[in-house]
């Protein structure tokens, strides 16, 4: 996880934004309080790619990505609601406390080649989903909800979340193995 994070953030960026920093890390911080694998059993960290895919990331280790067009996303189409990055948060954390990440890096063919340092583009990113299966993201959906609501944050902003950018024309990409926007509100 290390080598794949020092990889990512070294092709394209960390977004310097002090104050939306220290407000993630905040939401961060509640929700990881009231998960099942609290903060000193993980060192969570969150960051935000200069990436202008709608999309999050979550790697061995405890680094979550948000992408820069998701955080843009939630500030345009959500009203910048902590609820709504919470929610993000709570999925992604979900997927370092199931361990979802363990077997998706041994699933995913490309992972061995970014490890390699071969290719790493958006491509190579998306490939790193690949694997990760419709039951860990609607897991991941339903207990960061969980988490989030826990932690003090409208969990139904997850289900405004999906159908926002459902009506904003936006789906998940062919060939993942994620589950659609419209199946994801409609079990959250």
């Amino acid at each position: 996880g290390r080598k794949l994070t020092t990889m990512i953030e070294k092709r394209f960026g960390v977004v310097e934004n002090e104050k939306l920093q220290v407000r993630l890390n905040r939401i961060l911080r509640r929700i990881t309080r009231h998960s099942d694998r609290p903060p000193s059993a993980l060192p969570y960290r969150v960051k935000i790619l200069k990436i202008e895919g709608i999309n999050a990331l979550a790697f061995v280790g405890g680094t979550i990505y948000l992408c820069k067009g998701l955080v843009d996303f939630i500030r345009r189409e959500m009203g910048d609601s902590d609820d709504a990055f919470a929610v993000v948060i709570g999925h992604e954390v979900v997927h370092l406390v199931m361990r979802h990440g363990l077997g998706m890096l041994d699933l995913v063919g490309g992972t061995r080649a970014l490890m390699e340092g071969k290719s790493l583009d958006v491509r190579g990113i998306n490939k790193l989903m690949v694997g990760m299966s419709r039951k860990h993201e609607f897991e991941a959906d339903q207990v960061g909800c969980l988490y989030a609501y826990r932690a003090g944050f409208n969990p139904s902003s997850a289900f405004h979340f999906h159908r926002k950018l459902l009506s904003r024309g936006k789906e998940i990409p062919e060939g993942l193995d994620h589950p659609t926007h419209s199946e994801r509100a409609e079990r959250l």
